[in-house]
């Protein structure tokens, strides 16, 4: 217990806040959220681009990255097929409505857990960033779960695409209709 005090103690003042954010922002989605569709994609642009932070802070083989690309793209498939129907789509204003989920807190607390873990493993064990093994974990682990997130958005934003086309396709044969009558 008196290591898991030092660790905290030891802690970047910063880190804390972050971690607050990051967790409110994962809780945020636990109800339903309209998103125009630049805001849909917010969240899963920040979980990739620190994804990349960490490929770019810690190099690794092309085989890693490999593995990486590879649990992207399992984790966005897993995302995709798992994300509920949107609850409407506003055909004027191209608003989405999504129901709320646990799965972006979910993830947002894993993603946290990971990377204190690995802040930590790091900092104590300055070795392990070079450990192939350490590294495939953090980028398989941090990649996977990106895609879960960018699946989840996307599945969504091809939902709005879909009725949108659909609302056109619609207007434009009232329109087809209503000339053929004149």
């Amino acid at each position: 217990m008196s290591q898991i005090l030092i660790t905290i103690q030891h802690t970047p003042l910063w880190v804390f806040p972050l971690i607050a954010l990051v967790l409110l922002l994962g809780a945020r989605n636990l109800a339903p959220r309209t998103y125009t569709a630049p805001r849909l994609f917010a969240f899963p642009a920040t979980l990739f681009a620190m994804s990349a932070g960490n490929l770019i802070a810690n190099p690794a083989s092309p085989l890693i990255l490999a593995a990486g690309v590879a649990a992207f793209g399992m984790g966005a498939t897993v995302g995709w097929l798992a994300a509920p129907a949107p609850l409407g789509v506003d055909r004027d204003s191209g608003k989405i409505e999504i129901p709320g989920s646990v799965v972006p807190l979910l993830v947002v607390i894993t993603i946290v857990v990971l990377r204190y873990t690995f802040g930590y493993l790091f900092a104590r064990y300055p070795e392990l960033r070079t450990d192939p093994i350490c590294l495939f974990e953090l980028t398989a682990a941090n990649a996977l779960l990106t895609g879960v997130t960018v699946g989840r958005f996307a599945s969504f934003a091809w939902r709005r695409r879909l009725a949108m086309l659909a609302a056109r396709s619609e207007e434009h044969t009232s329109e087809l209709q209503s000339q053929s009558t004149i």
